[in-house]
């Protein structure tokens, strides 16, 4: 898993061209799935979100792994959490940046 970090961290900070504008503004679903663990689904998951943001897309990922949500560390946010902000007097959550991917 450290090694799939090292890698993934070295992808995301090599220099790429940055998006002008996000070209849809359509909400799209990408589910990434496996029916067993270790085969590695978050990987697949984490390097879809990451590329697609760095295309320009706004990118959500949610982890749903019971087992225990690995993506905060693939993606270096273990120990950030998420802020609350008001708009129009209610209370909003601001999800944790990281890589351009909302988590």
């Amino acid at each position: 898993m450290i090694d799939q970090a090292n890698d993934l961290r070295r992808l995301v900070t090599q220099s790429a061209p940055q998006p002008q504008h996000v070209r849809s503004q359509q909400v799209k679903k990408v589910l990434v799935a496996g029916g067993k663990g270790g085969v590695g689904t978050t990987t697949v998951a984490v390097n879809l979100a990451v590329a697609t943001a760095r295309a320009g897309f706004n990118v959500g990922l949610i982890d749903a792994d019971i087992f225990g949500p690995s993506i905060p560390k693939m993606l270096m946010a273990e120990d950030k959490r998420p802020s609350v902000e008001f708009v129009d007097g209610k209370e909003i959550m601001v999800p944790v940046m990281s890589y351009g991917v909302k988590l």
